[in-house]
Parts: structure tokens; sequence; C-alpha cells
């Protein structure tokens, strides 16, 4: 039988942090990882339906900053002037005070699609968005159980 909830256990965004190679982002917005699994579909003799072998996971991640330093940016642009590929750990937590306990995923092998070195626009606060490939984690860093 599935525990009963109460509605201040469900996690609130507002708790979430992030770190990028052990440097904290306070300045974060939004932050995901998702895993995305592609099959291909198998034939079976004295089956009308087709079953489904996995084939390919791709791990991607996201988030959204207010735009406040320029520390990430100028890390990628110094590695990609060395020819290098730049990749990065990020460590995701949210620890909602009413929740029964924290979540904390690391990711590692983090590559961005994009970094925007500036955008802005006069009246609007700025910005900065990134999408990530990475490693799929071997398991939650803490979970809540």
């Amino acid at each position: 039988m599935a525990k009963e909830f109460r509605d201040k256990q469900v996690i609130n965004g507002t708790w979430g942090e992030v770190w990028v190679e052990g440097e904290y982002i306070g300045e974060i917005e939004e932050f995901s990882v998702e895993i995305n699994l592609s099959y291909e579909e198998v034939l079976r003799s004295r089956h009308l339906e087709p079953g489904q072998k996995l084939v390919k996971v791709e791990t991607k991640g996201a988030m959204k900053c207010h735009k406040v330093r320029d520390m990430l940016e100028a890390k990628v642009l110094k590695i990609l002037n060395k020819g290098k590929t730049p990749e990065f750990q990020i460590i995701g937590k949210v620890a909602n005070p009413d929740a029964d306990g924290e979540t904390r995923i690391c990711v590692d092998n983090c590559k961005f699609d994009k970094i925007t070195l500036m955008d802005f626009k006069v009246g609007k606060n700025a910005e900065q968005s990134c999408n990530f490939t990475c490693d799929m984690p071997e398991k939650y860093m803490n979970y809540i159980k």
C-alpha cells in the first residue's frame, strides 16, 4: 500500500542548488537532468505485437541562471582556446525543509551544447541558459525514499 503524503512534503524548486566543478552557482533559476531511452522493434514468433530492445541511452541536462557573472563562460572559452574539449562535473541538489530528505545527483563528463558569451536587452534582467550532454550517473548521491 502506498504511503500517504502531506501537501507540505511536495518538493519546491526554491530549495534547489547547483555546483559546477565544485563552485557554487547561487544564481541558479532552473536545473534538470534527464535520461532519454531509444528502443528498436523486435519481431517475435507467435506474437502479433513487437517487443522492444533498448539500444541507446542519452543523458541530457539544462540549467538557467540569473546573469550575475561570467565564470562559466570564461572557463569554457579558456579551454576552447587551448584546442581542448571543455567538460565539467555538475551536482544538483534540492532539499525542501518540509520534505523527508534531500535529492542530490552528480553528473560527470558534462559538455555544453552552446555557451552565450553576451546577450542583453535594455530594461530586461539578463539570464544565461545552457544545455548539456553528460554521462549517465550510476546512482543518486542522496534520494528521498
